[in-house]
Order: C-alpha cells, then structure tokens, then sequence
C-alpha cells in the first residue's frame, strides 16, 4: 500500500500547510487499514483508503480547532506540547 501525504488542509474555507508535510504508511489490520502518527497523536482507522484520508482530515482540523486555537492556559502539560507540535506544522502560507 502506498504511504499517502497530507500537505495542506482547509479550514472553513482557509487554505492551512502543514510542513513538513504528515506522511503515513496504512497498514492492514484485520479488515482495517490503519496509520499512526506519534507526533501528531493520530490514530485512525477506516475500511477503505478514502476513508482513510476523510478520517485524517478529519483529525487534523480537530486538532487546529481544539489545539491550536485554544488558550494555552487552559490546557495541561500534554497538551500543550501537542498545541505547539500542531502550531509548528500547521499554518496559514505567507501572503505574497
């Protein structure tokens, strides 16, 4: 199975780069196929690759949404290291 490369997502219409780019290998679990991604806490599976990918997506505006939006006072340490690992490769591309 090829690994499948997430470099941008929209955000309520907002194209967002994320870079370096998540890059994940679906592996075949049972009747799943899965993808891990430690850095970015992501652990999804789907039955297909298309869902696959609807489900990352999915995962990586929850975690704009409910990580880099949020007010770092209100999160713990954990998740606060995840706020700024989010925040580091998730961004809104410079305006030329």
């Amino acid at each position: 199975m090829n690994q499948l490369i997430f470099d941008t997502i929209y955000v309520d219409g907002v194209r967002m780069v994320i870079d370096p780019p998540l890059i994940v290998k679906p592996v075949l679990s049972g009747c799943l196929l899965t993808v891990e991604d430690h850095d970015l806490n992501i652990y999804e599976f789907a039955e297909t690759e298309t869902g696959l990918i609807k489900c990352v997506n999915e995962v990586l505006e929850m975690l704009w949404y409910e990580y880099a939006l949020e007010d770092p006072m209100l999160l713990d340490d954990g998740a606060k290291e995840l706020q700024s690992r989010v925040l580091k490769r998730i961004k809104e591309p410079a305006v030329t």
